[in-house]
């Protein structure tokens, strides 16, 4: 295996590991507590399971591919799980997409427009948007079995990576939707982000409390946000398009799921930071609270 494709490896299991290691804690400690839990922080306690859902199926992938690639014998008779293991992580992504598009919408909705917000929050249920990010996440097996016709047998002899076990019909529809998310997602972001930064000037001119530190912590989540999504899963997908000879799997390894973990860790960094801090600071709980939901202006 190449010096590269170990690196990239190792640096996703590290990643994946902080990612299971910390949303464990957030589920533990917050999900699962009915004490600790806040109603305006709904879908991010979903996410929280979602991304520890994830953590496990890179981490459980990633190991698959480490161990076992210079096995060619045990991968030709078990590439199989290459590509349920695939799946497993594909669909878990998927839905945590649509799940991330979901909160980016309800912010800029709650920001932008705060009347329609309060309407539509009350009429529709985050257990709803739930069910349909993972009925989304699934339909993939759908498309992969029974629209594209997979085969596990086609598989070629020498395939190491679940992007090379699909064919090309359930890439293009992989690339496509993924676009779709990707591009909406970052749209929404933008308004929401732009939106803060006008807000938070205009707030700086009229006040010099505590709405401008919360106006200003809000603005730097949303602009976090907004470079996880774009550096860490927009930008590795279009490398991987438009220079797949350097991009590809033979010299990176799964280069774009480790970039899609990595963002994910450090978000899920940022995250049990802002939830550890503010249970010692009331403002500062306040100013995450305003991020998604953005309840406390008005």
């Amino acid at each position: 295996m190449k010096t590269a494709v170990l690196l990239v490896c190792f640096t996703g299991m590290v990643c994946a590991s902080i990612e299971v290691l910390l949303n464990t804690n957030l589920v533990w400690k917050i999900v699962l507590r009915k004490s600790q839990r806040k109603c305006e922080m709904g879908l991010f306690y979903y996410r929280f399971a979602l991304d520890l859902c994830f953590g496990l199926a890179l981490l459980s992938y990633i190991s698959f591919i480490l161990i076992f690639s210079e096995k060619s014998e045990f991968m030709i008779e078990h590439r199989n799980l290459l590509t349920y293991l695939g799946l497993f992580w594909s669909n878990t992504a998927s839905c945590r997409s649509i799940l991330a598009l979901a909160i980016a919408a309800e912010r800029a909705t709650a920001v932008c427009l705060p009347i329609l917000y309060r309407t539509v929050n009350l009429k529709i249920p985050n257990l709803l948007i739930l069910l349909v990010a993972i009925a989304y996440g699934l339909f993939e097996d759908v498309v992969l079995f029974k629209f594209c016709e997979f085969n596990v047998n086609s598989i070629p002899d020498t395939c190491k990576q679940f992007g090379c076990a699909i064919n090309k019909c359930f890439f293009s529809y992989f690339m496509l939707h993924r676009c779709i998310v990707f591009s909406i997602n970052i749209c929404v972001s933008i308004v929401l982000s732009v939106k803060l930064l006008f807000w938070n000037r205009k707030q700086s001119h009229q006040h010099k409390n505590n709405n401008n530190n919360k106006l200003s912590k809000a603005n730097r989540l949303a602009l976090l946000d907004t470079c996880t999504v774009f550096l860490f899963d927009f930008i590795p997908v279009l490398c991987g398009n438009m220079w797949p000879q350097y991009f590809s799997g033979e010299n990176l390894g799964p280069f774009t799921v480790v970039m899609k973990v990595t963002g994910c860790a450090i978000e899920s960094i940022v995250v049990s930071c802002l939830l550890k801090f503010g249970k010692h600071g009331k403002p500062k709980s306040h100013s995450l609270i305003a991020v998604t939901q953005s309840k406390s202006y008005k």
